[in-house]
């Protein structure tokens, strides 16, 4: 239930009111007597959100008459992004924190009741010029207010069907990420990814990203290669004739299929299994295994993934790496999805002839 605090304060015979901020905590479903962007505003956990509307110059326009969907991400999404404050948005042109707002913003109203049950990648057009892709996935045998799980490109919703005077505000748990172009432009405009793209171009896996698709790229850092004992020279050194390179880089390349990480809960979900999502690496005979698992920190859910290479089902994963979904992860673009991972999935010695 929503609580009012209301501070009275008695000065030379005049009465002063606090101004009221609205909790995100809903028990029930709520009408709030005021537009998206006013809402926003006085709702302390999408503070970041709020001030990148102001940034951009979109506070009348989300105030106007909609129907619009807003899908807010909280303000720990936006710490995840390395965005803290109102001051690291003001460092950002105007122009790419308009793309963002937009991207964030669809010009209908998408309740939950509005979504068929284990649907995927249902498309839905922004008020920019992208589209979004939506799940929701259906766990039968979960309580009625968590059946539904929900993904926006990715993102769950965090608090489903808030409802304003000109629409429906969905909180993220993370911030959208999609942008024109191929996974070969995204990889080709990050530095931190120049030893992978190097690696990429030296093996012959590089040429086609630019076409194509969709494609799902596993990204290890320039960090990780070099904690490896892989710099630009070392895999410059690799002889393609000592190691099996389908396995060693063409094991971060997923041909023909489109995953965000949440897709693997989603699909748990809709089928009621446990077991991880098994690719096969092509011209190789190992797999490819992406798990996820739900843990409770501090009454909060909090959803991990893991990604690793096995022989097969009855031998145990060569290596199990963690992935933060921070930065660059489930960042879409129009051939394929980017993940950036913070460790090998194969060491080289792992994957001699």
């Amino acid at each position: 239930m929503k609580h009012y605090i209301i501070i009275f304060i008695a000065a030379f015979g005049m009465m002063f009111t606090s101004c009221k901020h609205d909790e995100l905590d809903f028990e029930q479903e709520m009408k709030n007597y005021r537009p998206a962007a006013d809402f926003i505003r006085n709702n302390y956990d999408l503070s970041l959100f709020s001030a990148a509307i102001e940034r951009a110059g979109m506070t009348a326009e989300l105030n106007g008459p909609g129907p619009f969907t807003i899908l807010a991400p909280n303000n720990k999404a936006f710490n995840e992004m390395g965005i803290l404050s109102a001051a690291d948005l003001a460092k950002m042109p105007v122009e790419k924190v308009k793309e963002l707002i937009q991207l964030h913003v669809l010009p209908q109203t998408v309740r939950e009741s509005n979504l068929a049950s284990n649907t995927l990648d249902v498309r839905f057009k922004t008020i920019g010029t992208r589209e979004l892709l939506v799940t929701m996935a259906t766990n039968p045998y979960s309580t009625p207010e968590n059946r539904n799980s929900i993904y926006f490109h990715g993102c769950l919703v965090d608090v489903k069907d808030v409802v304003v005077t000109n629409g429906v505000l969905q909180v993220l748990q993370q911030v959208i990420k999609d942008q024109p172009g191929t996974v070969q432009d995204l990889l080709s405009q990050h530095e931190e990814f120049s030893l992978f793209v190097g690696a990429l171009k030296r093996f012959g896996f590089w040429d086609q990203l630019k076409s194509g698709g969709p494609w799902t790229i596993l990204a290890p850092s320039n960090a990780v290669l070099k904690a490896n004992g892989l710099d630009e020279q070392a895999i410059a050194a690799l002889n393609p004739d000592k190691y099996i390179i389908a396995r060693l880089f063409g094991s971060y390349i997923v041909q023909k299929q489109h995953y965000f990480f949440s897709d693997v809960r989603a699909f748990k979900s809709m089928t009621g299994g446990s077991d991880p999502l098994r690719l096969n690496i092509k011209d190789d005979t190992y797999l490819l295994e992406i798990g996820s698992w739900d843990v409770i920190e501090n009454g909060v859910l909090k959803i991990r993934y893991a990604c690793s290479i096995r022989e097969d089902r009855n031998h145990q994963p060569l290596n199990a790496v963690s992935v933060e979904r921070k930065g660059i992860v489930d960042y879409n673009t129009d051939n394929g999805v980017v993940h950036q991972l913070d460790g090998l999935l194969l060491k080289p010695e792992q994957a001699r002839k």
